[in-house]
């Protein structure tokens, strides 16, 4: 053994003992030390193991979350379970640059602390409470995740936190390090609750875009239904949800890259440079916080939409929406997709026929309709407002019924009862006047 003024030297941590990398740590410290202890702190024979070393003894802990409260916890411990004067304690955490630097470690005697006169923990009226928060998110600081930069992912995940102000504030986000919490392979890994969540945030972009995306923006169009990096061939509109001009995005791989560019302009119209220049736009103010915020209304829209619809017995064909859109089946009305489109139509209210599953009425005529909350959420309406638009819906559905056909009820006529039309139009411009489309400008 080369020389120490230890009698002992105790490796402790989570998962020590097992592995190919436990393996190799023996082998480094062997050759370094001519012999090789190494105990898991997640099983209880490693206190068996400190209390019945020789001493003097030094216990290295290599603990993922190596930091000074672990350091004198650890201490305290192995202070009440006797005389703590020959035994120190030096923590770091477990990493391949570490073991590089193990001589030093062990060279650097100031650094090794005795596990006696083991300062109280401080007292602060702050950690009695609770942090005010509205969501809790637990990084893994497992020894898997660690070895994977963990630590390092922790501070950026608290400095872009701090900055978009959400940091442990009202509304805002709790952090935790936590121990493994599974999949490691996917690691370094992470769970949000009250949503039941977990991620897989390799690297810095990862965690920036889960605080961007789904931590300040909310769910919406991010996160695990972002199918770029998973499709081979993503398509999109710009004029929807994008608030663009009307056209479209085609996303490929570098595989099938060559085939887009080559299929696209057969079928497309002429290129328009005030179009592409107008996507370009659409998708730089895409990047801003202000589009995260309309992102983030559109969803909340759409969901007081959905229970607008719900409180008044319309049936949805999910029972509500986790996106933009909103389903409602219309044959709790009597009615086809095709009537009740065209009599809201009549009524000032544009909707579009949409199949529901197994549709008795077919792709024509269906069963059903198809709101979308991004044109009126651009115009300032709000869950209120969103709310009044489900009561006029319902309330033309109401008094709507199919006409006679040849053979029966139709499936295209029908006839809306008297005033209802005009009412319901009056309702919407109303409507529309307290949200006008270009505030200030008289068209």
């Amino acid at each position: 053994m080369s020389q120490t003024p230890y009698a002992r030297v105790l490796f402790i941590g989570p998962g020590l003992g097992r592995g190919a990398s436990s393996e190799r740590l023996q082998q480094r410290i062997t050759a370094l030390l001519g012999e090789a202890y190494l105990h898991d702190s997640e099983q209880d024979g490693f206190w068996q193991a400190i209390d019945e070393a020789p001493r003097p003894l030094l216990v290295v802990d290599l603990e993922p979350r190596a930091d000074a409260a672990h350091r004198d916890w650890l201490r305290e411990r192995i202070a009440e379970r006797g005389d703590g004067a020959e035994v120190f304690v030096v923590c770091t955490a477990l990493e391949d640059t570490w073991l590089d630097g193990l001589s030093a470690l062990l060279a650097h005697r100031e650094a090794h602390l005795p596990c006696s006169d083991v300062p109280p923990v401080p007292a602060h009226h702050a950690w009695s409470q609770i942090p005010p928060h509205a969501q809790r998110l637990l990084l893994c600081n497992g020894p898997r995740c660690t070895r994977k930069g963990a630590l390092g992912l922790w501070k950026t995940l608290r400095q872009r936190l701090k900055a978009a102000g959400k940091l442990e504030c009202e509304g805002g986000v709790h952090i935790t390090r936590s121990q493994c919490q599974f999949p490691c392979d996917l690691g370094p890994t992470a769970s949000l609750y009250p949503q039941g969540e977990w991620y897989g945030i390799k690297d810095e972009a990862a965690v920036i875009r889960l605080v961007d995306e789904r931590l300040v923006a909310g769910k919406a169009f991010t996160g695990d239904e972002d199918p770029v990096p998973h499709a081979h061939v993503v398509t999109t509109t710009t004029h929807k949800s994008l608030r663009g001009p009307r056209g479209g995005l085609v996303m490929a791989t570098e595989e099938y890259a060559p085939a887009v560019d080559k299929g696209c302009p057969m079928v497309l119209g002429g290129p328009l440079s005030h179009v592409m220049a107008a996507k370009a736009v659409a998708l730089a103010e895409a990047r801003q916080p202000a589009f995260r915020q309309y992102a983030q209304s559109v969803a909340d829209n759409a969901q007081a939409l959905a229970d607008g619809f719900v409180k008044r017995d319309a049936g949805l064909v999910t029972g509500g929406t986790d996106n933009h859109i909103v389903l409602l089946d219309v044959t709790s009305f009597g009615l086809t997709g095709r009537q009740a489109e065209s009599a809201l139509l009549d009524s000032g209210i544009v909707t579009n026929r949409n199949a529901i599953p197994a549709d008795p009425n077919g792709a024509w005529y269906t069963s059903g309709i198809r709101f979308g909350s991004p044109a009126l959420t651009t115009r300032g309406f709000g869950a209120d407002e969103f709310d009044r638009v489900a009561e006029l819906v319902v309330e033309v559905l109401s008094n709507t019924q199919p006409a006679a056909g040849p053979n029966g009820p139709s499936k295209a006529k029908y006839t809306l009862a008297d005033g209802t039309a005009d009412r319901v139009r009056a309702a919407a411009a109303e409507l529309l006047d307290a949200n006008p489309l270009y505030p200030g400008l008289t068209l």
